[in-house]
């Protein structure tokens, strides 16, 4: 997909698109108000899929609802990426993009999921939240894992659970809005750093 824009529209996995086992592409797209049942207020792709994004702008989008008002689906987890949300061995690249004033309840920005992974390049992520839970940013969750290069910013990072990992190339400098904080969490155990200019961070295992 070339300079299209994706407004209002409502899906149950993928507010805008559902990629599954496949591969898709946008250059210069804008996403703005679109809304997932379910994950991925704006993009959802699952099982091996890619979704790659350069100069795409991302706002106002949801994943905050669901048929039973309970924040839970089937497998029991809803409200996940409140932009995008990538589910089980599932890669995501976002190049110079702007993610603002989406919500989920987990990951209000983007969240991977189950051995997903994410590579996030000069992108901001700033004005987003978590409905329900905790991490308005970034969350990487279920061996999973997000990396960033470049100047980026972020509402929050966090990697949860079974060696989800987070991690900063040589060249990366990212502000961490409000407090310049890299975050992991394993049952409810927060652990704090007050620099993110680590070269690695991962998460610990489960209790």
């Amino acid at each position: 997909f070339d300079n299209c824009t994706f407004s209002g529209n409502w899906g149950t996995y993928g507010g805008a698109v559902s990629r599954v086992r496949g591969d898709v592409r946008f250059d210069d797209c804008t996403f703005d108000g679109n809304q997932a049942l379910y994950s991925g207020g704006a993009i959802f792709a699952y099982d091996h899929s890619s979704a790659d994004l350069t100069d795409c702008t991302l706002t106002n989008n949801s994943a905050i609802d669901d048929e039973d008002g309970d924040g839970m689906d089937d497998d029991g987890y809803a409200g996940t990426g409140g932009a995008l949300c990538g589910w089980y061995k599932t890669a995501i690249v976002i190049d110079r993009g702007t993610i603002q004033n989406n919500e989920a309840h987990y990951g209000g920005a983007v969240l991977v999921y189950d051995e997903s992974f994410c590579e996030v390049i000069e992108t901001t992520a700033e004005g987003n939240s978590a409905g329900k839970w905790e991490w308005p940013g970034y969350l990487a969750w279920a061996g999973s894992a997000v990396t960033f290069s470049g100047t980026c910013t972020a509402d929050d990072i966090g990697a949860v659970y079974a060696g989800s990992e987070i991690s900063f190339a040589s060249d990366s400098s990212v502000d961490v809005a409000g407090d310049p904080t890299v975050r992991t969490s394993n049952k409810g155990m927060r652990h704090s750093h007050r620099t993110v200019s680590y070269t690695h961070l991962r998460a610990h295992e489960p209790l």
